[in-house]
């Protein structure tokens, strides 16, 4: 098979020649270039995927060459195309939720079935050539493998996922066997039957002792990414394979550290299936670990949001707070946030109606618990739907898209029903499904401790809140009469910045590329008596969601170039700027320099009040002492969910 253009610009055609038959190759005729392209087994059908957003099917058995073509959707629904059947069916993993998909090469290519996996990518079909309806697929890890039995493609079935040995990678499968690689060796394995060695427990143990003793060390300097680290060099001694392993030569309880430690890290590094089982692992080898128990019901919780259907919530729930009890019982601490999750659903605390019980939540800090950012088979309009929430454009505005969950056919705005507007959204905006008893609704919100809007799917019911946003002087502020004036926003005027300015546009943009200078002034940052010459700078960018601040920069005496050095790296300090990002401190921010009592205090707080989100709480008040930059008022901040009547 191959593709080359057309005669015409822009167009392109697929030529298909038959080994089996002499007869002129088939020609078919795209209007755009598909890619990549997919024959089915004997090559009576052609697949084209157009970049995960649709698929389209030629019979090529047919003297029209008939073409089915499914709607285009705005949204990448799959993550690759695993195989196409000899009759024709199309099998798909899916790139909005962890499962497989198979489609009919019919009219509109119509979903006909599903089967929801453990969550890995599996895109690596290692028996490519088969002829069988059965798939040897291997996970993203390159360890993993699974079977997915095709012979009835309206109920897929699946095997249970098993592990080639450590340091291998599976590259092939036929006739029943999996091959792997290490090195120059070549391993050979029954696929139906699991992979099995006496496993060396007390090397394990080594290995672990060797990774945690770096990971706390690089925890301790700050390093990047410790986790991945950790859990890079604990695969690597084989602990992937310890899972299912006998004990021997090693304490349970040693055991159960490393079972334990590797589930923590594991979530942490997001993989979140192969945490939960070693953590299971780690508490019925030795049922004493209290703080297995608390891992396992931290991550249990934490997962909430993969749920959407109210009975699996509370299922999960249940069983997260089984795990918190014996945590507990075990002589481990509440927090109160785990003394908040103990009580159940909070719509049982009294609230009286459903926007009351998500400002609760809210409030509680436990509104993820009712959110995820997807959905199937949610009802809307006497249907069942898949929704899927993403952003689009560099602003990053969020949508959602709405699917048929039968045919997985995109629906129209005009078929939403009481879906509601969300044209003013922006970014910043965020979007989620939230499902309490029997209601689903669609969640506008900046962060989940300041939800905006919900709309129900089932009536088009809308609740408003807003965030009742308290300042207090914290108990560590050292002047805290001048903090309570400035919390009330009384009689501190900044000073002035309306010196001139000497230095070239190029000079500017070279330090600060989206920045300008609005004016100098000589100001004693320091309180040392030397004043600097400060720039006082306003950023104004477009890219993303946009960002504007104003901040400050040290120029020389006489104003035409910017100064480096000590100085300067103290009053990057003082603002709590970052001067090697592109934006040294928060978007929206305003900052201006006070005199009080004989001293010069820097003062950065948002544009705006009430903050819109969490990443507004801030009202940062400093000055330089003895060449050292002090805290001066440790401003909290809290907000409190209201629901607007």
């Amino acid at each position: 098979m191959v593709s080359e253009a057309a005669e015409r610009e822009g167009r392109w055609r697929s030529r298909i020649h038959l080994l089996r038959s002499p007869s002129a190759p088939l020609v078919v005729a795209e209007d755009e270039y598909f890619e990549p392209q997919y024959l089915s087994a004997g090559g009576k059908y052609l697949v084209y995927w157009s970049f995960g957003n649709s698929l389209r099917v030629v019979d090529l058995g047919s003297p029209e060459l008939v073409r089915h073509e499914q709607a285009h959707a705005d949204i990448s629904r799959y993550q690759c195309v695993l195989a196409v059947l000899k009759e024709g069916q199309i099998v798909v993993a899916d790139a909005r939720t962890p499962r497989f998909a198979v489609y009919a090469a019919t009219r509109n290519v119509p979903r006909i079935s599903t089967l929801e996996h453990e969550g890995r990518k599996h895109c690596s079909v290692l028996n490519a050539n088969t002829t069988s309806h059965e798939l040897v697929l291997r996970g993203d890890n390159g360890r993993d493998v699974l079977t997915l039995d095709l012979r009835t493609p309206d109920h897929p079935r699946i095997s249970s996922p098993w592990s080639v040995p450590a340091n291998t990678h599976a590259i092939g499968a036929a006739g029943g066997f999996v091959f792997a690689v290490a090195d120059r060796e070549l391993y050979v394995l029954r696929a139906d039957v699991p992979v099995t060695s006496a496993f060396a427990w007390p090397t394990l143990e080594t290995a672990y002792r060797d990774a945690m003793g770096r990971y706390h060390r690089q925890k301790k300097v700050q390093q990047p990414i410790p986790d991945f680290d950790a859990v890079r060099r604990l695969e690597d001694a084989g602990v992937l394979d310890a899972l299912d392993s006998p004990i021997v030569d090693i304490a349970p309880s040693q055991a159960a550290a490393v079972l334990n430690d590797y589930g923590f890290l594991a979530a942490r590094a997001g993989d979140n299936q192969v945490a939960e089982r070693f953590l299971k692992r780690a508490v019925a080898v030795d049922p004493k670990r209290a703080v297995a128990y608390l891992n396992l019901a931290d991550l249990q919780r934490a997962t909430l949001s993969q749920y959407a259907i109210w009975d699996d919530k509370v299922r999960r729930s249940r069983e997260a707070a089984a795990n918190y009890r014996t945590y507990i019982a075990l002589g481990g601490k509440t927090t109160r946030s785990i003394a908040s999750f103990l009580k159940g659903d909070l719509a049982a605390q009294g609230a009286d109606d459903h926007c009351r019980v998500i400002a609760n939540y809210a409030n509680a800090g436990r509104l993820e618990e009712l959110v995820s950012w997807g959905a199937t088979g949610v009802p809307l309009g006497g249907r069942r739907v898949d929704l899927v929430f993403t952003t689009q454009g560099t602003a990053h505005v969020p949508v959602f898209f709405v699917f048929d969950a039968v045919t997985d056919e995109p629906l129209a705005e005009p078929e939403l029903l009481s879906l509601g507007e969300f044209e003013n959204l922006w970014g910043g905006d965020q979007l989620a499904m939230l499902t309490h008893g029997s209601g689903f609704h669609i969640l506008v919100y900046r962060d989940l401790a300041h939800p905006v809007t919900t709309v129900s799917l089932s009536d088009g019911r809308r609740c408003e809140f807003s965030a009742v946003v308290t300042q207090t002087v914290g108990p560590s502020a050292s002047e805290p009469v001048l903090c309570e004036s400035l919390k009330a926003n009384r009689g501190r005027k900044g000073l002035k910045f309306d010196g001139p300015v000497w230095t070239r546009d190029t000079d500017v943009s070279a330090r600060w590329p989206e920045s300008s200078i609005a004016g100098a002034g000589m100001i004693d940052f320091a309180n040392d008596g030397k004043p600097g010459n400060l720039a006082k700078l306003d950023l104004a960018s477009g890219a993303g969601p946009g960002c504007g601040e104003t901040f400050f920069d040290l120029l020389d005496k006489s104003g035409t170039r910017f100064e480096s050095g000590s100085r300067r790296d103290l009053l990057m300090k003082l603002q709590g700027a970052v001067p090697e990002d592109r934006y040294p401190l928060p978007c929206g921010s305003e900052s201006s320099f006070f005199r009080y009592r004989g001293k010069t205090y820097f003062q950065n707080r948002p544009q705006g009040w009430p903050p819109r989100d969490s990443s507004q709480h801030y009202h940062r008040v400093a000055r330089v002492e003895q060449g050292r930059v002090a805290d001066v008022c440790d401003f909290k901040f809290k907000a409190r969910v209201e629901v607007k009547r």
